[in-house]
């Protein structure tokens, strides 16, 4: 990302502080949905969040809309609540000046042409983007489900892989 910032601003150093200049994100945590098992060793919750994402393309700043949903297992440990598992989900990336289901449609497009670039790796256990083409949200098999209330871990599921 350096690389193609001081290719824009060549006034910008060439540090390792500077490594990830130009990015910026916010995601907030929105819709908190939290079970506590009876047992009280450990609990579940989903958080929906949208937010942008701010990077530097090739040739210009790029700003992008993000919607995903963070679904987390959480353990007790010493008394001390910690994340166990934790399991984000692209639900929506497009463009700010896009709508969601054009940017969809594009990068299906994208995808069928042999002579275009593969995208980039994504650091998401599952990535449900909106597809036209499929059932999307919480109709999708593997979209995480809402915790229900439970005893004790080994009788529910895991947010984990």
């Amino acid at each position: 990302m350096l690389e193609r910032a001081v290719a824009m601003f060549p006034d910008i150093p060439r540090t390792k502080e500077n490594e990830m200049v130009g990015y910026m994100k916010m995601h907030t945590n929105c819709t908190p949905y939290i079970v506590v098992a009876g047992d009280g060793q450990t609990a579940k919750g989903t958080w929906e969040s949208p937010g942008f994402v701010t990077v530097i393309g090739d040739k210009n700043v790029e700003a992008m809309w993000m919607w995903e949903r963070f679904a987390v297992d959480f353990i007790k440990e010493s008394g001390k609540w910690k994340i166990w598992h934790f399991c984000a989900m692209i639900q929506m990336a497009t463009p700010y000046e896009k709508s969601w289901a054009v940017s969809a449609v594009e990068k299906r497009e994208m995808k069928m042409d042999p002579n275009a670039e593969k995208e980039p790796a994504v650091s998401v256990i599952r990535n449900l983007a909106y597809d036209p083409r499929k059932l999307c949200g919480p109709c999708t098999p593997n979209f995480p489900e809402q915790p229900v209330p439970y005893e004790t871990f080994s009788e529910t599921f895991t947010y984990g892989l």
